[in-house]
């Protein structure tokens, strides 16, 4: 009997080898066959693998807006907010490093920021700096991987930062506590806004 010598991936498919003559043959068709899977197998998990590496460098490059852990609440109400528009919150402080690095940033150069939402989750977004006068700096720019609809924007002002982000999630709305690090993450409860697009009556 004779047969061809095979990789293991060829002998995994014995049963379609064919009989002929009491000896058993793998027709050139399926070796080629064979050939592409396994090739086309090795580049699925390598495109997989180059993903998962720049997913991992994307998250090492980001930097952290916040501390790494809540903290209490101040005492007070929340400026500029109505209690009907006030969903989920959480308070963080601001990270040590987080408005130099935000000011060292360029309008053709952008950073990957870390923002801590309430409810223990996070958005990653990627922002662009846009100077403005009186040493206000604008931050812009879009979650990654987001749908097109959602945007990030922070203002940074005497170490403080005020922002919105418009996410698939929610809304959400950032601003200082007080004249310290403190800051806190409010999702606005868009539901208590009143209709716009609905006609209104004159009395």
């Amino acid at each position: 009997m004779t047969c061809r010598l095979v990789p293991p991936i060829m002998q995994r498919v014995g049963r379609l080898c064919q009989l002929k003559d009491g000896s058993v043959r793998i027709t050139k068709t399926l070796e080629i066959l064979l050939v592409l899977t396994a090739v086309s197998g090795v580049s699925a998990a390598m495109a997989q693998g180059r993903s998962q590496e720049r997913s991992q460098e994307r998250s090492a490059m980001a930097m952290s807006l916040f501390g790494a852990a809540p903290i209490d609440s101040p005492k007070g109400e929340i400026r500029g907010m109505r209690p009907e528009t006030i969903g989920e919150v959480a308070y963080f402080s601001l990270s040590v490093d987080a408005p130099n690095k935000l000011r060292g940033l360029t309008s053709s150069s952008q950073q990957q920021v870390e923002i801590a939402l309430p409810g223990g989750s996070s958005v990653t977004c990627t922002l662009r700096s846009e100077p403005r006068p009186n040493g206000v700096l604008l931050l812009t720019g879009a979650p990654d991987g987001g749908a097109p609809q959602e945007r990030c924007n922070l203002v940074v002002d005497n170490g403080q930062v005020t922002g919105e982000l418009e996410l698939e999630t929610g809304r959400y709305r950032i601003q200082p506590t007080g004249s310290g690090s403190s800051h806190v993450v409010v999702e606005i409860k868009t539901a208590a806004f009143p209709n716009e697009s609905e006609p209104k009556r004159a009395r």
